[in-house]
């Protein structure tokens, strides 16, 4: 298993729906922040009805912390974060800081 963190912005909208197997499932893109390099765009999924329920009140602009393991498969052999844990690190709005910590 391949563990990461990420400090990110979501770049797309959220999308919340479920497996097949009725599992809560929340997706969204996350775009990387980083001083040295091209901001790196990740597929992010969380499960569960934790991470999930809580992931679906997220917005696009957003500015999050997400740490969860590398995964691939799917007909197009995509790589993606599924998401263990995340915090909120900036709201939409970008006034205040939030102190919210979800895990799963």
């Amino acid at each position: 298993m391949v563990s990461i963190t990420l400090d990110g912005t979501i770049r797309s909208e959220v999308f919340v729906g479920q497996t097949k197997t009725g599992v809560a499932r929340v997706s969204f893109i996350l775009e990387s922040h980083s001083s040295d390099s091209l901001p790196l765009h990740f597929s992010i999924i969380c499960l569960g009805s934790t991470t999930a329920g809580r992931a679906a009140t997220l917005t696009r602009g957003t500015r999050i912390l997400v740490c969860g393991r590398l995964t691939s498969g799917g007909k197009d052999k995509k790589v993606s974060v599924i998401a263990s844990h995340f915090e909120l690190l900036e709201t939409v709005n970008h006034d205040t800081p939030a102190q919210s910590q979800i895990t799963d």
